[in-house]
């Protein structure tokens, strides 16, 4: 990841978030269904999407820096590779493009912010619109990558 008293010289505020993927659930066994959401911190086995539960902090936010820092390793069936990207629904904002799913535990993949807006990673979409997950395999990937993503926005 960029280093950040460079990144953010002259920009303010900044803000910084860590989260993870989310999971819905059904609960409740006394005959009615609530819905709930369950953060998980692990990335999809397979091509899809996946909510977090991060948000875009503010209209016309600019993504500067973004990684994603490995809990565990995942595991592969043959070779396998993850590409991710985040987005905010609308426009990709941050992008690696290949992880290994078998990296080690504290390993730091950098996702590097996409030209959105002027050259830059700003988003469009209101605060409050929820960060997803684009998970792209290669190979076949028994179990995604377990970890926590970290974003750093200059508002």
């Amino acid at each position: 990841m960029a280093n950040e008293s460079t990144t953010v010289q002259h920009r303010n505020p900044v803000v910084v978030q860590e989260g993870g993927t989310v999971k819905s659930i059904t609960v409740g066994g006394d005959g009615t269904t609530e819905l709930a959401w369950v953060v998980k911190y692990e990335t999809a086995n397979a091509t899809g999407t996946s909510d977090t539960n991060l948000t875009v902090p503010a209209q016309y936010a600019e993504l500067i820096a973004a990684s994603f820092t490995v809990l565990s390793p995942g595991s592969v069936t043959t070779s396998g590779n993850q590409a991710m990207a985040l987005s905010d629904g609308t426009s990709e904002l941050a992008l690696n493009v290949t992880g290994d799913a078998e990296s080690t535990k504290g390993t730091v993949i950098t996702l590097t912010p996409q030209s959105v807006s002027n050259g830059k990673a700003i988003t469009q979409a209101a605060a409050g619109t929820p960060i997803v997950l684009v998970n792209t395999e290669t190979g076949t990937i028994g179990d995604g990558m377990h970890g926590t993503f970290r974003l750093v926005w200059a508002l």
